[in-house]
């Protein structure tokens, strides 16, 4: 079997803000035309930015420039709204400054006319498609990031489209985050956004970024040790493989699926990754997977399954499938179904 995806470029006129499109099949979706606002409204310019650059922003990067910058005012998965141009945006990445941007980029979005100019942490935001005709993704001056405003925000927070939510947050709905007892707003909190614990205690059941890759894989806390103010931890992987001295910002709690999640998963625990959704949640930790090309397959363990956004990140981080920042993309990928 063989699942193909569609690429597409066709010029536009400069008149409607962008200059190409691409027209993308995503897991779940129908075919997209995704454009690339190149010369307005803080948008990054694929024809220079390392675009790369925001799938490779790992936790370990995110926790350096908050070291580096105590400035930093917004966290990754955090709704905001662009204070100028009024659209709506998450936050996927944080730069310490404009550091991925070239002097065209600068000069264009005239950034040295800013109060702060380039001294400020620069975010990678994904701007609300229904803010935008065509999804788009930005490079916003934290000076220039507001909370959302209104009394809808609530409801437009929780209601935000992008079709790369699903390759930064595993779960590509906003939760609730509660202060107190009161929600005041919403906020993406897995994938990119985890939340960091500074340890985690022996016999822990976790999964850990093998080797700094952006994968995560089951294992369990063999031992810890504390070195220069930070606890390290000993890894025993499900796959046998073990590693040493990792710390808890490759780490996070054993992941549960749930139904509706979007993932990758080995076809009849062979040795390539297809996308799919969790279909069912059974109670021996086993799920059954409706894979995107139609077919069906049940009782796959949790070892044959992965989420498709930190899969898709590694792939981007490493350039095997850009240019197309704006859309997920299925690659091309042979199978053999024995049906």
């Amino acid at each position: 079997m063989c699942v193909l995806s569609l690429l597409l470029w066709v010029s536009l006129p400069s008149s409607w803000g962008f200059t190409t499109i691409k027209l993308r099949r995503a897991p779940g979706h129908s075919v997209k035309a995704v454009g690339f606002f190149n010369t307005v409204e803080d948008a990054v310019d694929l024809s220079t930015f390392p675009i790369s650059a925001p799938y490779n922003r790992d936790p370990s990067w995110n926790e350096f420039v908050r070291q580096r910058r105590e400035d930093v005012q917004w966290e990754l998965g955090q709704i905001a709204e662009h204070s100028e141009y009024g659209y709506q945006v998450v936050i996927v990445a944080v730069d310490p400054g404009p550091v991925a941007a070239d002097e065209a980029w600068l000069a264009r979005m005239k950034v040295d006319e800013l109060p702060l100019g380039r001294q400020q942490p620069f975010y990678w935001c994904l701007v609300d498609s229904r803010n935008r005709e065509t999804p788009m993704m930005a490079y916003v001056p934290q000076e220039r990031l507001r909370a959302v405003q209104g009394e809808d925000r609530l409801a437009r927070m929780k209601g935000i489209e992008h079709p790369d939510l699903m390759v930064f947050f595993e779960r590509s709905v906003p939760e609730p985050f509660l202060r107190g007892h009161n929600n005041d707003e919403y906020r993406f909190m897995m994938g990119v956004a985890d939340k960091q614990k500074t340890s985690y205690d022996v016999r822990t059941a976790v999964e850990a970024r093998y080797q700094f890759g952006a994968i995560w894989y089951p294992g369990k806390v063999k031992a810890t040790r504390e070195y220069k103010g930070r606890i390290l931890h000993d890894i025993l992987y499900q796959d046998g493989l073990s590693e040493t001295n990792v710390t808890a910002a490759r780490m996070r709690n054993k992941t549960t699926y749930e139904t509706g999640d979007v993932i990758e998963a080995l076809w009849k625990g062979g040795r390539v990754w297809y996308p799919g959704k969790i279909a069912k949640k059974l109670k021996n930790n086993c799920y059954n997977i409706d894979f995107d090309d139609g077919d069906k397959e049940g009782n796959v363990p949790v070892s044959g399954i992965r989420w498709f956004g930190s899969a898709e990140r590694q792939r981007r981080a490493q350039g095997r499938d850009f240019l197309q920042s704006a859309a997920p993309h299925n690659g091309w990928r042979l199978r053999t179904s024995d049906a």
